[in-house]
Formats: structure tokens, sequence, C-alpha cells
């Protein structure tokens, strides 16, 4: 069962959707796109790790931020 959540940052809450228990796999979309590319594979590896698939900071749930956005904050966010 895929589970949404929220996880305070200081970009604003980030959002993120996970599947099963385990060894955590962390799944990062394209850009501009969304966690939602996963949700067919979230299952598949949440059978045997614990699959988690986020918003990055400025796209899908996840907040956006006023500043420029670019590859640095995309990488602090994922590290948040």
């Amino acid at each position: 069962m895929l589970t949404a959540h929220y996880a305070p940052s200081r970009f604003g809450q980030l959002h993120y959707v996970e599947c099963g228990e385990g060894e955590p796999v962390l799944l990062l979309h394209q850009t501009p796109r969304s966690w939602a590319e996963y949700r067919d594979v979230l299952p598949l590896l949440g059978a045997t790790h614990r699959a988690i698939a986020m918003d990055t900071v400025g796209y899908g749930a996840s907040a956006k931020p006023a500043d420029d956005q670019g590859v640095e904050m995309f990488a602090d966010g994922v590290g948040a």
C-alpha cells in the first residue's frame, strides 16, 4: 500500500510516498515531474525494501520556494 507523507525542511514541506519495509531505496524523479512516475514501481520495490519516492523541492506537492531553483537546491532538499 502506498502512503503519502510530508517532512519539514528549511525549504518548507517536502512530499514523499512510500511502500514496504526494510532497507530504504530513494527514487528521484526527472525534472519537471513528480513522484507519480514511480507509482507502478513502488509496490514492486516495496516487496523487499522501504521504497520512497519524493517530490523534489518545487515540484509535485513539495514546497515551492521563491528563490531560483537549481541542482544545488534539489540536492539540498533530498538531504533535508
